[in-house]
């Protein structure tokens, strides 16, 4: 087994077991009997706890700017753009459905005030371009004036919650809600929406076929 192979276990070991449990009924022995290796490997690799957290949270964000940068925007006009925007992110969250679970778990650890500025100084500047775009297709006379961060911030909701509070959906609705059948409705009702709220057109074609989620990278 290769060293970056065992790293990457461990990290979606702990992700899974820190989604499950919490940050402090995951014991760090826990999380090694569940990956396969020893609790030594896990100090070898990350040193202590609240550092496997921040990696796991790390490699999420990592993640996500991964699939921003793959979208040439420029090349794309406003429609096009809009449709990348809310159906990449949705894709995102898919790949990573502990992600809201995660980034709550500050409280726990002992530099929570890190790992707080952390998250906020990612994630901050992403909802501001987020809602720059908003504002820069409804300056451009593309999208229909709305409050643009209410519309990102609704967008967001939508999205986490679904996957945040898949158990209890499923209850609600009597089926599983993380299906594969089920997620692409809703990835395609939310891009819908986000269409008819700014009264755009979607590009002729999208929506026909499912989207596939971003696979990890095994060498991240």
């Amino acid at each position: 087994m290769t060293t970056q192979t065992t790293r990457t276990r461990i990290l979606d070991g702990a992700e899974a077991l820190f989604a499950e449990r919490g940050f402090a009924a995951s014991r760090t022995k826990d999380i090694a009997a569940h990956v396969g290796v020893n609790t030594a490997m896990i100090h070898y690799y990350f040193d202590t706890k609240e550092k496997l957290l921040v990696s796991v949270i790390d490699r999420i964000m990592a993640d996500l700017a991964m699939v921003l940068s793959e979208i040439d925007f420029d090349a794309l006009n406003w429609e096009e753009r809009l449709e990348e925007f809310v159906g990449a992110y949705f894709d995102y969250v898919r790949a990573h459905p502990n992600f809201s679970k995660l980034t709550r778990m500050a409280g726990g650890i002992r530099d929570r005030a890190m790992l707080e500025e952390q998250i906020a100084d990612f994630f901050g500047p992403l909802l501001q371009a987020g809602v720059a775009f908003v504002q820069a297709g409804i300056d451009a006379g593309c999208f229909r004036p709305l409050d643009p961060e209410q519309l990102v911030l609704s967008l967001y909701c939508a999205t986490v919650a679904w996957f945040s509070d898949a158990q209890f959906l499923s209850l609600l609705m009597g089926h599983d809600v993380t299906s594969d059948g089920a997620l692409s409705a809703r990835r395609e009702h939310l891009v819908d929406l986000a269409f008819r709220a700014l009264g755009a057109t979607r590009p002729e074609g999208a929506g026909t076929s499912s989207q596939n989620p971003p696979k990890k990278d095994a060498a991240s």
